[in-house]
């Protein structure tokens, strides 16, 4: 299950928070939808999702977020696992960010490094994102921005870097 859900359609804000080996980080949009949410502050290492939001229908800001290995590899914490294993499933499996049904939301100064998939947008059954990206960082994930259906986005002063082989790439837009 996600560290931190919202279960119902109240505006919500999370700030300062780390996660250290987490499956998933944040879970917005599960019960019913979600407004107005206000995420900044938020470092982490999770290994399926960091951040999920789907059923927004009102602007929400995303500021200040980072998402890498690192957080739990410098950790110092009992547990902490090889780099080199830890790496390579995350760049194989984890999303730094999902989005689905978003509007009008804002997301700035956020990188995500070692990721499968830096940020990714696709549809639910409730529609698609749209919203504002700037100065966002996609760096050694295997797709930095994938965007399977969206409304629209604006990305603006963002840098993608992709590793990982045939097929990767900083920025995939399906027809």
């Amino acid at each position: 299950p996600p560290t931190l859900a919202q279960n119902g359609s109240e505006s919500v804000t999370i700030r300062n928070v780390t996660f250290v080996n987490a499956y998933f980080g944040i879970h917005f949009g599960k019960n019913g939808n979600n407004s107005l949410q206000y995420v900044r502050d938020v470092y982490g290492t999770c290994l399926d999702v960091g951040y999920y939001n789907d059923k927004s229908y009102d602007i929400g800001r995303i500021e200040n977020i980072l998402f890498t290995p690192d957080i739990w590899l410098s950790s110092g914490l009992p547990g902490t696992p090889n780099a080199a294993l830890l790496r390579t499933y995350m760049i194989r499996h984890s999303i730094g960010l999902h989005l689905q049904r978003i509007d009008w939301t804002y997301l700035a100064d956020i990188t995500v490094e070692g990721y499968s998939i830096g940020l990714l947008c696709d549809e639910s059954e409730n529609g698609t994102s749209n919203g504002h990206i700037y100065r966002v960082h996609f760096l050694d994930c295997y797709y930095g921005m994938y965007a399977d259906k969206l409304s629209w986005m604006m990305a603006t002063n963002c840098v993608r870097k992709s590793v990982g082989g045939e097929g990767a790439t900083p920025l995939y837009v399906r027809e």
